[in-house]
């Protein structure tokens, strides 16, 4: 395994993805905005004098791997991003192993790059500053997904980041001084974003909120000439209607696991 020092090397890799990145999408994403400078992201090429057989990337504690291989040592994939302290791995679908007995999610990626006129009408959106990520983190926090994924002073730390350098956006509603939604670009790179994060309070659950604040910021990244990508749970069932109904379309799927 050979960690990337240069950008001759960083351009190998995001040749090797190409055309497939919608099956690393955080990969493909970290990499070309970050490039090797950020103090928190490594990579790696397993590679030999045949040529690429697979590449890491670990942004904070998660793990990001691709491979062309038709046959890639699953054990691998585990054993190497646990020896560098993944707490989470992303793989694509076909190199996952379902009956693995460490906990995962199958999800759906799906694209969307058009225009849907919003049928529910909202309140007031507001783009938050890196100063409101603390109030945000806390919110988000609420969903139990989240809380196997992040710890809190890490989520506080890369919405941070994030907001600050431009990487992400996020846009939330208040009720008085209670936040009750939220949705976020988790990336944004020219030309394309990956959102998520929608949360909506149980308080305000069935008001169609989720579906308004959603398909507003997509329209917004639409305008601003972007295509969309969105990572969801295949048992999300909420979520992937809406994906579909704010014109979605199935493009890969992946695999989440939790490794401690």
């Amino acid at each position: 395994m050979k960690r990337l020092t240069g950008d001759k090397e960083l351009q190998s890799m995001l040749d090797y993805i190409g055309v497939d990145y919608a099956k690393c999408l955080y990969m493909y994403f970290n990499a070309r905005r970050y490039g090797l400078e950020n103090p928190h992201m490594k990579i790696w090429l397993d590679s030999d004098d045949n040529g690429i057989h697979g590449a890491y990337l670990l942004y904070y504690d998660c793990m990001h791997f691709f491979s062309r291989e038709d046959k890639y040592e699953f054990d691998k994939v585990i054993d190497f991003a646990e020896s560098e302290g993944a707490r989470t791995l992303f793989v694509p679908d076909e190199y996952a192993f379902h009956d693995s007995e460490i906990s995962h999610e199958i999800m759906n990626v799906f694209c969307r790059d058009s225009i849907i006129p919003n049928r529910i009408k909202g309140g007031t959106l507001i783009t938050a500053k890196p100063e409101n990520a603390e109030a945000i983190a806390e919110f988000m926090m609420n969903d139990g997904a989240i809380r196997q994924t992040y710890r809190f002073d890490e989520l506080c730390s890369q919405m941070k980041e994030r907001i600050a350098d431009g990487f992400s956006r996020v846009v939330f509603m208040l009720d008085g001084d209670a936040i009750i939604a939220s949705f976020m670009t988790k990336a944004e790179i020219p030309g394309m974003a990956i959102t998520g994060g929608l949360l909506v309070s149980d308080s305000k659950s069935g008001l169609g909120l989720g579906y308004y604040i959603s398909n507003e910021v997509k329209n917004t990244l639409v305008n601003e000439g972007r295509e969309i990508y969105s990572i969801v749970d295949v048992n999300n069932e909420n979520s992937e209607r809406i994906q579909i109904s704010t014109g979605g379309r199935k493009v890969a799927r992946v695999c989440k696991y939790h490794l401690g």
